[in-house]
């Protein structure tokens, strides 16, 4: 049983997921393109490539039910559940077409968001959590982030000048005029 299981290419390093596994011929997306697209190989082929099973590089998320990542994931979920319903047909580029342009009309999504979503739903595991978004990718979770030598930000348009980048130093006048002044109704000293 192949199927949903990650494995790499010993020559190239590329990863791919199997998504169907249809008597003797398979249908592999590879995982790290943004413009993947599933493609077929024989399982004699596969075999004979010699590809190395892999642990999945994209476990499934615990996601919140009352998180803001649940409401994105299950509105992600309910745009491509509708063609999900045709998995096979989904898998031929010219049937692929032609079910997302009819749901297109129906939703009234952006193209772009259907294609994305279909596409990271094959390359993360085939489960409606694939669809989650990276949250826990974002920030910079206990590191700092002064160390700038140019000001952050877009430039400006209608006064001259450059700006200043926010340093320690203009860090710290910024706390003590709010721990001086609007945090106690105080005189900054």
């Amino acid at each position: 049983m192949l199927l949903n299981r990650v494995f790499r290419d010993p020559s190239t390093g590329k990863r791919y997921r199997v998504v169907l596994e249809h008597l003797s011929d398979l249908m592999l997306i590879d995982v790290d393109s943004d413009k993947a697209w599933p493609f077929p190989m024989s399982e004699e082929e596969f075999r004979s490539v010699g590809y190395d099973f892999i642990s999945d590089p994209y476990p499934i998320p615990g996601v919140d039910d009352d998180s803001i990542g649940a409401k994105r994931r299950d509105e992600a979920w309910a745009a491509i559940s509708p063609l999900l319903e045709h998995y096979q047909s989904l898998l031929i580029k010219n049937e692929r077409n032609r079910l997302i342009n009819e749901l297109l009309k129906s939703t009234g999504k952006p193209r772009l968001y259907i294609t994305r979503q279909l596409r990271r739903y094959w390359q993360r595991g085939m489960a409606p959590n694939a669809l989650a978004p990276d949250y826990h990718n974002c920030g910079a979770k206990g590191r700092p982030r002064r160390e700038v030598e140019q000001k952050v930000g877009p430039k400006r348009t209608i006064t001259p000048g450059v700006g200043v980048p926010v340093t320690e130093e203009v860090a710290e006048l910024f706390r003590m005029a709010l721990d001086g002044f609007y945090l106690t109704n105080e005189k900054v000293p």
